[in-house]
């Protein structure tokens, strides 16, 4: 946000305004004040006309990009009701804008809170047609507008007026002044550029942790201008698999560490790193630097199985009998890769089958005991219908998010009737 101070005060005819207006704290520098300039978070005001304001505070001349100026009214409750009543007129919102240090305004355009829906074509020809407000009535208003305000180098002010919240037949916009000034910079400006790349060619299932680094300049650095942050999207194709913001180490070097859950979820193939780097006047690096990397992802592996080797069929008054089935498993590429732990069944008739409800736990409710222990549980339940007694063949597997799976695990186990003797 660039340097905001209010600039004047309404006439007597704006008593509305005039009233909410003696709640303006005058300030000549926002640190003193606790406010910190930003030029992406609106920023709150002491006031009770505006609630708060976001201007962009760095412009690149000769952009048409159009970028998002927005103000938000604080009005009351009854102040509302009486718009909508009809008992006060409704707001508009102004912005004039001239040069630094010139007493005069050069061109200006307006806000709306129209809810986008309406094409303006009176607004200045460097604003969007669209204003891009979402909430018709909210008191929030907009404008999308590009640097055509101005048309050389420097320091520009946006002078704000409201005009509105009078009463009907007492309505007069003579000799009212704007209430905020907001102090933008227009500069020629280049984006970020990448140099000596420090990246993998290829990251083997489960690597040891690693730092990768990019260093990133901004020409436009003696001029005041920085690096914002550094974007890396992990691409396959045109398809973007997850995207991680560097962080800056020492200028100009930029870093992530990454360690053998990154490779989570992908499947083995080769991927882009594509980086982006942005400045203060919101210029992104255009084409991306890009880097290639092929990345393995290994399948599960079940290390061991805790399970019994005879179950009985409870008497025709009992409840279920449960057995613990418990599995360790290993994923390198972290337990949060495992998809799914599971198992079929062949019965005594040689009949294979699946069961949604044939799953492993490792997330400490019940029958698990500890959450992320990489030991996954399962209840197997015999209930007292059960009718095919003999030999049952467990085959246990993992799969992972990509989709890879373990190799089986088998086991045994011995299914007796309730009428014959038990232990």
């Amino acid at each position: 946000m660039g340097f905001l101070r209010p600039a004047g005060a309404w006439p007597r005819a704006v008593w509305t305004v005039s009233l909410l207006l003696l709640m303006v704290w005058a300030f000549s520098g926002c640190e003193e004040n606790g406010v910190e300039p930003s030029s992406v978070d609106g920023v709150p005001l002491d006031s009770g006309v505006i609630d708060s304001v976001l201007v962009p505070e760095f412009w690149v001349l000769g952009s048409e990009d159009y970028r998002t100026v927005y103000l938000s009214l604080g009005l009351t409750d009854e102040e509302r009701e009486a718009i909508l009543d009809g008992d006060l007129l409704p707001p508009s919102v102004y912005v004039w804008v001239g040069p630094a240090g010139v007493s005069e305004y050069g061109s200006g355009f307006r806000l709306f809170d129209d809810g986008g829906a309406i094409a303006n074509q009176t607004n200045a020809e460097y604003a969007d047609s669209v204003s891009g407000d979402l909430i018709p009535g909210d008191q929030v208003f907009q404008a999308r507008i590009n640097s055509g305000f101005a048309d050389e180098a420097g320091d520009f002010v946006f002078y704000v007026q409201v005009v509105g919240l009078q009463r009907p037949g007492n309505a007069t916009d003579e000799g009212s002044e704007p209430i905020l000034e907001v102090t933008v910079t227009v500069s020629a400006n280049e984006p970020p550029v990448f140099s000596d790349p420090s990246l993998p060619d290829s990251l083997h299932a489960g690597f040891d942790l690693q730092q990768w680094s990019v260093n990133v300049v901004d020409p436009n650095e003696a001029s005041g201008d920085e690096v914002i942050d550094v974007m890396m999207e992990l691409k396959a194709g045109d398809v973007v698999y997850r995207d991680y913001l560097f962080a800056e180490l020492n200028a100009p070097v930029w870093t992530f560490t990454a360690d053998s859950t990154f490779a989570a979820g992908l499947e083995t193939a080769e991927y882009t790193m594509s980086f982006t780097a942005s400045d203060q006047f919101e210029q992104v690096t255009d084409p991306p630097f890009e880097h290639t990397v092929w990345i393995e992802n290994s399948a599960p592996e079940l290390l061991s199985l805790s399970a019994p080797d005879t179950a009985y069929q409870p008497g025709p008054d009992d409840p279920p009998n449960v057995y613990a089935f418990e599995l360790n498993v290993e994923d390198r590429q972290g337990q949060g890769d495992i998809e799914e732990v599971y198992y079929e069944v062949t019965d005594p008739t040689g009949d294979t089958y699946g069961n949604p409800a044939f799953v492993f736990r490792d997330d400490g409710e019940d029958p698990d005991p500890v959450a992320g222990d990489r030991i996954w549980s399962h209840g197997f339940i015999v209930t007292n219908t059960v009718s095919n007694f003999g030999t049952y063949t467990f085959t246990f597997y993992a799969r992972d998010r990509a989709g890879n799976v373990s190799d089986p695990i088998e086991h045994e186990l011995e299914l007796i009737s309730s009428s014959e003797p038990q232990p």
